[in-house]
């Protein structure tokens, strides 16, 4: 199974995270995996169904966008 996750960057930028786990118990140990690494601020788990696209993601993981200046 397909997962996402949201993580703050600790100069306020946020990434999204895909990544594959059997489960949501083997997610949440990728996300253990992620702290240890040194991402402190994860949000938003979700699991992905199949077919899942760009769209999609918009949709389930939306943000404000500024134009960089």
């Amino acid at each position: 199974m397909r997962w996402a996750v949201e993580s703050e960057l600790p100069n306020g930028a946020v990434m999204l995270c895909l990544f594959s786990a059997e489960d949501e118990k083997e997610a949440q140990e990728c996300l253990s995996y992620m702290r240890e690494a040194g991402h402190t601020n994860i949000f938003k788990l979700k699991p992905l169904p199949e077919g899942v696209t760009a769209e999609d993601l918009r949709i389930l993981f939306p943000r404000r966008v500024s134009p960089i200046k």
